[in-house]
């Protein structure tokens, strides 16, 4: 009985030994070294840009236009079919003043292609006497254009064909002679050459050149 007291008490003293050598051993965790990463991000700071400015071009005036003036100023203005009654105008050629402008016809009958002209100069206004063809027994005779070449100092004046303004009227199917008077004035008076004109049926001629 007494081994086996003896025994447990080694038993007892054994393992109390065991126990304070185990308890003397570092746990895990407990003086252990903790290291932390530290992760560093590093944020590229962009390097300051330029700012451009924005230019503004201006646009090129324009080279200075030119506007090509005649050497000859001219004014044209067409007559109306005046029917025997006459017509009076004023027209401004730039460098000459048109003061009166007139026709009159004074005779129409079937006749000839005929193409006849006489100018004259009165009292500081120019005189146009003639005979014109008409396409029918309607036709009449009509102031077309009076243009002044100041270069040339020349007055143009051309005589056309036109219809009676008389309405219902039955036009007689011949050619027609329609015998004219006509007068024209500048301003700044007589022009050095006058040339008369017709435009009618048998196209554009020139019936008669003065001076004068």
């Amino acid at each position: 009985m007494n081994r086996r007291r003896l025994l447990a008490s080694s038993g007892t003293i054994a393992g109390s030994l065991l126990a304070g050598c185990f308890g003397e051993e570092d746990s895990p965790g407990s003086n252990a070294e903790t290291r932390t990463e530290t992760t560093t991000t590093s944020t590229a700071t962009p390097s300051p840009t330029s700012t451009q400015r924005p230019t503004t071009e201006s646009n090129p005036s324009p080279a200075n236009g030119t506007t090509d003036s005649p050497a000859s100023t001219r004014s044209t203005t067409a007559g109306q079919p005046t029917g025997g009654s006459a017509t009076r105008s004023q027209t401004s050629t730039g460098t000459s003043t048109l003061r009166t402008r007139r026709l009159t016809v004074t005779d129409r009958a079937c006749g000839n292609p005929t193409d006849e002209g006489a100018i004259g100069f009165e009292n500081g206004r120019v005189t146009l006497t003639g005979t014109i063809t008409g396409s029918d027994g309607c036709a009449t005779a009509v102031l077309g254009d009076v243009t002044y070449d100041r270069a040339a100092d020349r007055l143009r004046v051309v005589i056309t064909t036109g219809k009676d303004s008389g309405g219902g009227a039955i036009c007689t199917q011949c050619l027609t002679e329609i015998d004219y008077e006509a007068s024209v004035a500048l301003e700044n008076g007589t022009p050095g050459t006058v040339v008369l004109v017709h435009r009618g049926t048998t196209g554009e001629t020139r019936v008669a050149t003065a001076s004068p």
